[in-house]
């Protein structure tokens, strides 16, 4: 299971191919800081505290989908957005930079 790509890896390689090394390490450490949160999380006994609380598991999913929603809508606007600066001439997909790529 370890050696095969998961989403993550996709993601440090399309940044690394978009903004280069800085924006490949950044991605990286922030990938890293967010699979530690979840580790905390788990230690911390946080999904039991979800899981004891039907209202805040409910909520949780409910959240959850919205973001899912976003996620979706997210590409669906940027493709709009860079349709309409290829046809101005702009570049339509210029590097993020280092500190948004870790975020």
């Amino acid at each position: 299971m370890a050696v095969t790509p998961d989403p993550g890896i996709f993601y440090l390689a399309a940044r690394s191919l978009a903004g280069g090394r800085a924006e490949g390490i950044a991605s990286s450490f922030g990938t890293a800081l967010g699979g530690l949160v979840h580790v905390l999380a788990g230690a911390l006994g946080v999904p039991a505290i979800v899981l004891a609380s039907a209202e805040l598991f409910t909520a949780l999913k409910w959240l959850g989908a919205a973001y899912l929603v976003w996620l979706g809508l997210r590409p669906i606007i940027a493709a709009r957005r860079n349709a309409v600066q290829a046809l101005a001439g702009t570049d339509p997909a210029p590097a993020m930079g280092a500190a948004r790529a870790f975020r």
